[in-house]
């Protein structure tokens, strides 16, 4: 009997625990968040499907042609695959297992759930960290709630999972935490505060969207700057400077030092690559082509004032496919928080809302421009409208503040200022009322007008401009009524709890209620069109690549037309000169830029044995092998294999070297049609021994992998060998019988050692000891900043 009370009481006393978990408003949230975040990507969760956009899948062939050596035990840090060669860990092609989540979420992929699932659950670290962030402030649940749904489905950090910059929403989302842990640390300094900012700001740091992370921390620093001036008139100002500055300096260089591993590699290939060759950052006028102009502030108001993407979208940045809408009733509330009451933390927070928002217009306003000249780094960046996501982090904060705030004005208003409310209620309801029979009454007149300002393709046909001029209005026209909607609904709950015909739960919930709805219907445009079947890209059949992958030598191929930027070559092992990547190496892009690839010279120099062309030609120089198929975009095109006839091998002796130091001359002579590289080759600098054209020599492949790569090779006399692979000094290194040697930049992009008379083994290796002693300082900061926690903790 007694052993079967002790059981009831147990079992009650389980209840109660579980009980208690539930009516946890933190639990609460984030139950709800998830629920929200299945409503919206139930599409891709419970499917086979998958978001297909070009930078999706273009991404998702660099991951999986070098997951395939990551799978026989050889961390990638070396990509063969696109332009002749690049680094992939320092260029963030592949890097696994740098950020630490990644180990949970390799658990949940090995549940065999859906692949988006990890993914995805990352949108519960925007809103559970939004809503920790204003529950701190002192905002009541449900306003705080708001607040983190606000940012966690505004339509633009849904646009990062699905146009394909899964590291930019990820890196984005921790932009609350971050501000969280700074909070906490700056008015609570401790070892225990400093390791948690440091491990926060670690892990989004190690995510790899620097850009993303660089946009952070500005906002931190102006926190810091803010807290600051807020606590520089205490009479124990000084106090206070001295205990927090340590603290706040020593977690943002623990962060780092966590991210280390990453962002050495990445700052030190930064110098080589077109983000910041010959010591610069992107051009101006390349750095700001995605500058947000102030007259697309219109979809605040309206999401398909600009269109809604594709041949719909009317603005100036280029391929742009969404809106920077935030739901109206969040950008309303937000106005009003700097209104209703007079806080510091709202007046912080729509002074970094307006300055991101001039930031983001780029060429258009001076802002951007004077920071591209005086932060350091800021220069390597483009898409100055990215900084939006800042803009409407601040927006969701303060529509927050402005939701809490609004309940506590109205509560206490007396009679007076009831009657002051309604007026300026009823006036609103006015001008919609208004706007409501301008659209009605005047609604071909509008039409006509807008059809004036709509931008066309000048490529289109009258059918052609007629169609989607027709469809851009009908979309901007029915948002137009949906915000008067959604407003209107706003305005009659405000006035229900005004008059007590309402609950101030029933207020909060119902506004909470409008926007996601509101927001629900425009990140559904944005999921839907981009959803399709999952492709297995490690199964996947391509006739093209197939035949040529049958070739073992060692070579490249060229492929022409609108293949030459795609790459799904290296899923079948198969080397391009051709590719995409945002930060290229600059002696590639100058190559490309100044020379191109239209001459014999040039072909050889690259090794090129394949040419892959989706309409036939005749040329003596190739011989054509096969009519078929490749797969480009989704679906098989044809396609003509043509074998270079002029091929040359990997390595090669030339007869002799020319020192040119200008590099136009360099390419004026490589541009030459005549340009021979097995006959000569150009250097930027003196070689030390006297070398000349061998009576006799050859050269053999014994070994190559992409870290590494081993030749025999013989000549009669002091010769040059020309390896066609791409110059880089960060890492390469060459051996000569076990010697190392000095590689000369050789044709201005590719490698040349010297090679003394007789028979020798010529090793090549690629080893980044930039990366190893990241890995040791993040191991190291990371084992200082969990001792920390736990030590700091258990004293708690």
């Amino acid at each position: 009997m007694r052993e079967k009370n002790k059981n009831v009481k147990s079992e009650k006393v389980t209840e109660n625990k579980l009980s208690n978990i539930l009516k946890n408003e933190y639990v609460n949230a984030i139950l709800l968040y998830f629920i929200i975040l299945v409503m919206l990507f139930y599409s891709v969760i419970f499917s086979d499907k998958s978001f297909t956009t070009p930078d999706q899948v273009s991404a998702s062939y660099t991951f999986y042609s070098l997951k395939k050596h990551f799978v026989d035990g050889v961390y990638p840090l070396w990509n063969p695959y696109i332009f002749s060669g690049m680094p992939a860990f320092s260029a963030l092609s592949f890097n696994v297992y740098v950020y630490l989540p990644n180990f949970i979420l390799q658990f949940i992929s090995m549940l065999g759930l859906p692949g988006m699932i990890p993914m995805v659950l990352h949108y519960l670290i925007a809103g559970f960290g939004t809503f920790l962030l204003l529950r701190r402030w002192g905002l009541k649940s449900i306003p705080a709630f708001f607040g983190g749904l606000a940012y966690m489905i505004t339509p633009y950090l849904i646009t990062m999972l699905v146009y394909g910059h899964g590291s930019q929403m990820m890196t984005a989302v921790y932009m609350p935490l971050a501000v969280w842990a700074i909070d906490r640390l700056l008015y609570k300094p401790g070892l225990f505060n400093m390791a948690l900012t440091a491990l926060i700001l670690g892990i989004q740091l190690q995510r790899g969207h620097v850009q993303i992370a660089y946009y952070t921390w500005m906002l931190i620093g102006a926190y810091f700057i803010y807290f600051l001036i807020v606590n520089w008139r205490k009479e124990n100002a000084r106090e206070i400077l001295l205990k927090v500055v340590p603290f706040f300096v020593i977690s943002l260089v623990l962060a780092f030092c966590l991210s280390a591993v990453l962002y050495i590699p990445i700052h030190n290939y930064s110098k080589y690559s077109i983000r910041g060759g010959s010591g610069g950052g992107t051009g101006f006028d390349y750095a700001t082509m995605w500058s947000f102009h102030p007259k697309e502030m219109m979809t605040f108001l309206n999401p398909s004032y600009f269109g809604f993407g594709g041949v719909t979208y009317w603005g100036t940045m280029p391929f742009t496919d969404y809106p920077n809408y935030m739901g109206i009733l969040v950008l309303v509330l937000g106005v009003l928080a700097v209104f209703i009451k007079k806080r510091k933390i709202t007046i912080f927070f729509i002074t970094i809302a307006i300055l991101s928002l001039l930031t983001a217009f780029g060429k258009h306003f001076f802002l951007y421009g004077l920071f591209y000249k005086i932060l350091p780094f800021f220069s390597k960046f483009r898409v100055p409208s990215m900084i939006l996501i800042v803009t409407q982090f601040c927006v969701a904060v303060l529509a927050a503040f402005g939701l809490n705030d609004l309940v506590e004005y109205i509560s206490k208003l007396d009679e007076k200022g009831k009657k002051k409310l309604k007026k300026i209620i009823f006036i609103v309801f006015g001008l919609l009322g208004l706007f409501a029979l301008y659209l009605l009454l005047f609604k071909e007149s509008y039409k006509a007008s807008m059809f004036e300002k709509f931008k066309v393709n000048p490529q289109w046909n009258e059918q052609q401009i007629r169609y989607v001029n027709n469809l851009r209005f009908d979309m901007l026209y029915r948002d137009f009524w949906l915000m008067i909607l959604f407003l209107a609904a706003g305005l009659s709950v405000a006035y229900l709890f005004m008059n007590k015909k309402l609950s101030a739960k029933i207020f909060f919930a119902t506004v909470v209620l409008v926007t996601f709805v509101d927001l629900y219907r425009v990140d559904n445009k944005i999921i839907r069109p981009m959803v399709s079947s999952r492709v297995d890209l490690t199964k996947l059949r391509d006739p093209a690549c197939e035949y040529i992958s049958k070739d073992k030598d060692i070579f490249r191929i060229y492929p022409l037309g609108n293949l030459f930027n795609d790459k799904h070559w290296g899923l079948f092992g198969l080397q391009s000169i051709g590719g995409y990547h945002p930060a290229k190496l600059k002696v590639y892009q100058d190559l490309m830029e100044n020379v191109g690839f239209n001459t014999m010279g040039i072909l050889r120099m690259l090794n090129v044995k394949y040419i892959i062309s989706p309409a036939r030609f005749s040329d003596d120089n190739f011989e054509e092998l096969l009519q078929t198929t490749t797969y480009i975009n989704g679906r098989h095109i044809p396609v003509a294999i043509y074998k270079f006839k002029k091929f040359l091998p990997r390595a090669f002796f030339c007869d002799t070297v020319q020192v040119v130091k200008d590099k136009n001359t360099i390419f004026n002579i490589i541009k030459d049609g005549k340009f021979d590289p097995e006959r000569v080759s150009i250097i930027e600098e003196e070689l030390q021994i006297q070398i000349g054209k061998p009576d006799t020599s050859y050269v053999s492949i014994e070994k190559w992998d992409i870290h590494s790569m081993t030749f025999t090779v013989y000549t009669n006399k002091p010769a040059f060998l020309v390896i066609s692979e791409i110059y880089y000094p960060n890492g390469w290194l060459a051996y000569v019988d076990n010697n190392v040697t000095d590689i000369f930049k050789t044709n201005y992009a590719f490698r040349g050692i010297v090679v003394p008379a007789g028979k020798h083994t010529v090793f090549l290796r690629f080893r980044a000891t930039d990366i190893y002693a990241g890995l040791i300082i993040s191991v190291l900061s990371l084992l200082v900043i969990v001792t920390l926690l736990i030590v700091k903790r258990s004293e708690k």
